[in-house]
């Protein structure tokens, strides 16, 4: 399960649940840029992976590359991982690829909390608040 939205402000609200089909990032992709393009300015993203597991190389090469095409527009991004070590392992080198040093992952939905609250407004960070504890 991939999901992708926008509820209040810059805000856009990702979770990636595995396993999925190669097949579907495509599309899942696409329809993430809509989301971003539809802010339409500078976003923040808050991305719950804490269901996901390692991704196969080719799968997370695309999430690599999505990365590095929402850059420009990116203000803050926030990666929230469990536990898996090699998983951990993954999103930071993808984090890394990526390019941008707003881009973090974190194991706390606190410490996720406090790096993306910092430039949300309240209605923002009471949205943030809600999907972390979806």
């Amino acid at each position: 399960m991939f999901s992708s939205e926008n509820h209040v402000g810059r805000l856009i609200e990702m979770r990636i649940v595995t396993p999925f089909a190669e097949a579907e990032v495509a599309e899942l992709l696409q329809r993430h840029l809509a989301v971003v393009a539809g802010v339409g300015g500078e976003v923040v993203f808050a991305v719950d992976l804490r269901r996901a597991q390692v991704l196969p190389p080719a799968i997370a090469d695309r999430f690599v590359q999505l990365m590095g095409q929402v850059n420009p527009a990116l203000l803050r991004s926030g990666l929230l991982i469990n536990d898996s070590a090699v998983f951990g392992l993954q999103a930071e080198r993808a984090v890394a690829e990526a390019g941008n040093p707003e881009r973090k992952v974190f194991r706390s939905p606190e410490d996720m909390e406090r790096w993306l609250g910092g430039i949300l407004t309240g209605a923002e960070l009471r949205r943030l608040r809600e999907f972390l504890s979806e």
